[in-house]
């Protein structure tokens, strides 16, 4: 009584340990497979009031991806030749609660001496929690791996004092010039470079003290590409505080700016360069600062053009030259000034002080605004080239063209008709006292007698050809005729042209006579003077040529040299914007703001006005081209602002013409970019291009071709335009909204109608306002 006794307060106080633990108790027979458990378990199954089960039952409540497992373990541990151990961490998904629970079940299975299993108990407790918290804790691991990983920037970790390589992102790697195999290096091991220059002692302090270091445009010396590169960064030591002390480290965080640090350097150099090459330029240019034109640069060719010494330089244009004062040179530059609209003109007169004498020349020359790092105009590049003599000359050449003219104009002519059916010939009354006839209407064979005899056959032969079927008609000759009477010898010009009929049979020849007799007496003169006036011109237009060609080299050279320090104000408002925006205020980010997209609108104006120059510059190949496959190639360049807008583009079947086929692309892309920039707020854009063949031209002007047109049609369903903007759209720098409104430099469309021009095609306009628009363009199929 009193070992039972014992036996029941033990069993009291185990069951008491088990409850105070949230552990259940079951206990499964091995024969019948039937499983008794206590109420927790009950409670871990999500049952109530079910005592006895069957093991099967049980299984249904084991979560699907976890049933395999149970049964597996349970059959192991029933298995004689185990230890009869039994251990297992699933999921459960309670009968009467759905709630899904993380259970860990022991047991042991008992054998009796024939090895057969009569009982198999155990104990489960739940550990969703502990299970939780190990995901949660992989997954937050995981996180900040990945975070480190895909960081945009170089990013990596050092542990302990010795500064081990315990992570470090593809960039920092790339950065250091090394591969994954330094990691679990210590510092100076893998990056042995560092030892002598400053950064182990920052590290180390930053390190001991827990204080965060930042650099800026640091110097360091790395081993990359096989050799020590000298590189700058902007970088940050963050100290990680773990509660296991010794687990301390150190989170790096760097951003290569070599290229920026290098930029600077340039950019200076390209000041310099930029100066270096007005003053080089074999063209007269010059820069003249502020509202007021101070002469802050003029190469020798101006000074020369102008007749002055290198001490203007540093006065005002009006004190230098103060000849200009009633001229419109200070009011075009004013105005350009103001409106940063360039200014170029051809053959414009200026009257100047050179040698002391007030005289008149004559130029081609350019005002370009120069914008400073805000994007406001502090400056006007000027740019000329001296075509005084050009036009002299040229004026000489016209005043010879006038006279010759004049004197064409003023030939007596005489007149001629022939009714080939009927055999009949007019002649005028001027013909026929040059021929010696008297009736006003005679046989045509009779007129053929008064020719000269040597040059009768001849005009019987060409006479004959003209009236063949299948030539042109046109007849033209010189020759002599003896009049009838007095004998008296002229020498005429002929000119006539033959009409045939349905059937190509000739009807009708009418025609001039011309006395080219004093001609004739004076034409070796007269070709003499026009192989020389011809000579001079050949001369003159070649200097003219070189002239331009040099003057768009050097545009296209200043707007290259304009471009880079756009690129570095672009890059340097960048990199403040990334690394100090949260130190910034409001109104300081909004200058930044406001300065990257004003270097953004000069760099776009640059490239459109040096894509709108080099179109025609050189006469580039025709190809084959797939306009199915442009537009496709469009779509794809264009593919996230398409995104952006929920845009779409529908075509198909487009035709396949002779084309430059980067300039074809750029019309595509020009034509589609505006589309979607004047798309209606809220209306997704919509762009239909569509094409049909035709067999001329819809006006029924010929071009040459020899060739059927494409017309294509693009449409959309934008914002519109005011029909009497048709034909102002396609003009230089021309806008029908403020920058504010839409971005762009009023380029593209004169871009386009230049290259629809450079094809031989035509192009137009049809919208009205907020009923979107069409862009019609008429194109050869082939070029000859």
């Amino acid at each position: 009584m009193a070992q039972a006794g014992y036996e029941t307060d033990n069993e009291e106080r185990m069951r008491f340990a088990l409850e105070s633990a949230q552990m259940g108790i079951w206990d499964l027979d091995p024969v019948n497979e039937i499983i008794h458990w206590d109420e927790r378990c009950q409670q871990l199954y999500g049952f109530s009031q079910h005592t006895i089960i069957t093991y099967r039952e049980v299984l249904k409540h084991i979560h699907p991806a976890d049933q395999q497992t149970v049964d597996s373990a349970v059959k192991r541990a029933l298995d004689p030749n185990s230890d009869g151990r039994y251990y297992c961490v699933f999921r459960t998904i309670g009968a009467e609660d759905h709630k899904l629970r993380w259970l860990r079940c022991q047991g042991k299975v008992y054998f009796d001496d024939q090895h057969v299993a009569y009982r198999f108990a155990g104990t489960a407790i739940d550990v969703t929690d502990e299970i939780n918290t190990k995901h949660q804790l992989a997954e937050s691991e995981t996180r900040f791996s990945k975070m480190i990983e895909q960081a945009p920037v170089a990013v990596g970790v050092l542990r302990g004092e010795n500064l081990i390589i315990e992570s470090a992102n593809a960039m920092l790697l790339t950065v250091w010039g090394k591969t994954s195999a330094v990691l679990g290096l210590p510092l100076l091991a893998g990056l042995p470079e560092l030892v002598g220059q400053p950064f182990p002692d920052i590290l180390a302090d930053v390190y001991q003290t827990g204080v965060p270091y930042t650099g800026f445009n640091a110097k360091v010396f790395l081993f990359r590409n096989n050799t020590l590169e000298e590189a700058w960064f902007n970088f940050v030591y963050a100290p990680l505080n773990e509660i296991n002390q010794a687990n301390r480290g150190i989170m790096v965080v760097a951003y290569e700016v070599t290229s920026q640090v290098l930029s600077q350097k340039e950019l200076v150099e390209s000041e310099l360069r930029f100066k270096t090459l007005i003053d080089e330029a074999p063209i007269a240019t010059a820069v003249y600062q502020g509202k007021d034109m101070v002469i802050q640069l003029a190469n020798e060719a101006m000074l020369k053009v102008w007749g002055k010494e290198p001490d203007v330089i540093g006065k005002k244009l009006a004190e230098a030259l103060p000849e200009l004062e009633g001229q419109p040179f200070h009011e075009l530059l004013a105005t350009v000034y103001e409106t940063g609209v360039p200014y170029q003109a051809e053959e414009d007169r200026a009257d100047l002080v050179v040698d002391g004498k007030l005289q008149s020349y004559y130029f081609n020359f350019t005002y370009k605004p120069l914008r400073n790092s805000q994007g406001d105009i502090y400056a006007i590049l000027n740019m000329a080239v001296d075509v005084t003599n050009l036009v002299h000359n040229r004026r000489k050449v016209r005043q010879a063209e006038e006279q010759l003219r004049t004197a064409i104009e003023a030939a007596q002519l005489g007149t001629w008709r022939i009714n080939i059916q009927e055999r009949q010939a007019f002649f005028s009354e001027r013909l026929r006292q040059w021929f010696g006839f008297e009736q006003t209407s005679i046989d045509p064979k009779e007129g053929v007698i008064a020719i000269h005899p040597k040059d009768r056959p001849r005009f019987i032969e060409k006479a004959k050809k003209t009236l063949e079927s299948g030539t042109n008609g046109y007849y033209e000759d010189e020759y002599t005729i003896v009049h009838l009477i007095t004998r008296q010898e002229r020498v005429v010009r002929s000119v006539g042209r033959v009409f045939f009929n349905d059937d190509g049979i000739p009807h009708l020849i009418i025609g001039t006579v011309q006395d080219i007799t004093a001609q004739k007496l004076a034409e070796q003169e007269l070709e003499r003077l026009v192989q020389q006036r011809t000579e001079q011109l050949r001369k003159l237009n070649v200097n003219l040529q070189q002239s331009n060609q040099e003057l768009e080299r050097f545009a296209y050279i200043a707007s290259h040299d304009l471009q880079e320090p756009l690129r570095k104000i672009q890059s340097f408002s960048s990199l403040l914007q990334a690394e100090f925006s949260d130190k910034l205020g409001h109104s300081a980010t909004g200058l930044l703001d406001r300065i990257e997209a004003s270097a953004n609108r000069m760099s776009l104006l640059i490239k459109d006005i040096l894509n709108f120059s080099r179109i025609n510059q050189q006469e580039q190949p025709m190809q084959r081209v797939d306009l199915n496959r442009v537009i496709r190639d469009v779509m794809n360049d264009l593919e996230l602002l398409l995104s952006e807008k929920n845009g779409h583009i529908s075509f198909e079947n487009l035709c396949t013409i002779d084309a430059v086929p980067l300039q074809i692309y750029q019309l595509f892309y020009n034509l589609i970019s505006n589309s979607l920039k004047f798309s209606q707020a809220g209306l997704p854009p919509l762009i239909t291009i569509s094409s049909t063949i035709m067999p001329h031209l819809p006006d029924g002007a010929e071009t040459g071709m020899g060739s059927d047109y494409c017309e294509i049609l693009v449409t959309d369903n934008g914002i519109g335009f005011n029909p009497k903007y048709a034909q102002q759209i396609f003009g230089l720098f021309q806008r029908l909204h403020s920058k504010n409104q839409y971005e762009g430099t009023g380029i593209g469309l004169a871009l386009c109608q230049r290259i629809v021009a450079n094809h031989a095609g035509q192009i137009s306009a049809v919208s009205e306002e907020g009923k979107g628009a069409i862009f019609r363009i008429i194109l050869p199929c082939r070029h000859a």
